[in-house]
C-alpha cells in the first residue's frame, strides 16, 4: 500500500509540471494587456513599459516560466496586481476554508440524504417512490449548479427571506448558527446535482446486489428487509459511491 501511494506522488509530480507548464502558455495567448488594465486606457507609453517590466513581460514566455516555477516551490505565488493588492497565498489561504466547510458539508448533506433514498427505491423498484425518485434525480441531473443556485436564492432569499442572499460569515465571528445559515444556499447548491447522481448509482447498485445468492440465502433465513439492506447489502454496493463521493470532493 504504502509503495504505491509512493508511486501515485512521484507521478504526480510530472502530471502538474505539464498542467503548470500547459496553463502558463494559454494564460499567454489570451487576448488583453495586462499593463492596460493596471494603467486604464489614458497612461503614457513610458508607463505601459515600466509595468510591463516590473512585471517581468517583456522577457520570453519560458523565462517567465522558470521564473514563477521557482517562486512557487517556494511557496510564493505572487500577488494580485488589481487593488487592493495581496498576496495569492494569503487569498488562497483564506479562501480554502471556506471551500473545505462547503465541499464537506455538501458531501455529507448528498450521502445522508441518498443512501436511504436509494435503499428504498432498489427495494421496490417500480413503485410511485422509485419513480418519484427517479424523476427528480433526472431533473436535478439536468439543473447546473449555478443555475440551482440562482433559482434557490430568489425563492429562499429574494422572495420568501428566510434564508440569507449573500455574504460569509465564518464560525469565529458569528457563530456556528449564523456560519450555517449562510451555507444553506450555497450547500444545496452544490448538494442536490450529488443527491441525484450518488442515488441513482447506489440505486442500480443495490438492485444488482439484491439479486445474488448471499441475499437470497439471507432472506430464506427470514432476515427483515430492513436488516438485509442495511447489513447485507449495502457494504458491497457502496464502492463505487465511495469513489464517487471521494472524486466529487476532490
Amino acid at each position: 500500500m504504502a509503495r504505491t501511494v509512493g508511486i501515485r506522488l512521484l507521478l504526480l509530480v510530472p502530471v502538474l509540471f505539464l498542467v503548470s507548464l500547459g496553463t502558463f502558455q494559454l494564460i499567454t495567448l489570451v487576448p488583453g494587456n495586462p499593463e492596460v488594465e493596471i494603467l486604464g486606457a489614458n497612461a503614457s507609453s513610458e508607463d505601459y513599459v515600466r509595468v510591463r517590466s516590473e512585471l517581468g513581460l517583456d522577457k520570453p514566455w519560458l523565462e517567465r516560466y522558470g521564473s514563477w516555477l521557482g517562486d512557487a516551490v517556494r511557496g510564493d505565488l505572487g500577488k494580485n496586481v488589481l487593488p487592493p493588492v495581496e498576496s495569492v497565498k494569503a487569498k488562497l489561504l483564506r479562501a480554502f476554508p471556506v471551500s473545505l466547510e462547503l465541499a464537506a458539508l455538501a458531501i455529507g448533506f448528498a450521502l445522508i440524504v441518498s443512501i436511504p433514498a436509494a435503499m428504498v427505491a432498489a427495494y421496490r423498484p417500480g413503485s410511485a417512490f422509485d419513480r418519484a425518485i427517479s424523476s427528480t434525480a433526472f431533473a436535478f441531473i439536468s439543473v447546473p449548479s449555478f443555475l440551482l443556485g440562482i433559482l434557490l436564492k430568489l425563492a429562499f432569499a429574494l422572495n420568501w427571506h428566510l434564508l440569507p442572499d449573500s455574504l460569509w460569515v465564518r464560525p469565529t465571528e458569528g457563530g456556528i448558527w449564523q456560519n450555517l445559515k449562510h451555507a444553506v444556499l450555497p450547500v444545496l447548491s452544490i448538494a442536490l446535482g450529488e443527491v441525484a447522481v450518488f442515488t441513482r448509482l447506489l440505486r442500480n447498485d443495490l438492485m444488482a446486489t439484491l439479486q445474488d445468492d448471499f441475499i437470497l440465502a439471507a432472506r430464506a433465513k427470514g432476515m427483515t428487509p430492513r436488516h438485509i439492506m442495511t447489513r447485507e447489502a449495502l457494504r458491497p454496493s457502496s464502492f463505487s459511491l465511495i469513489t464517487l463521493a471521494g472524486v466529487s470532493l476532490g
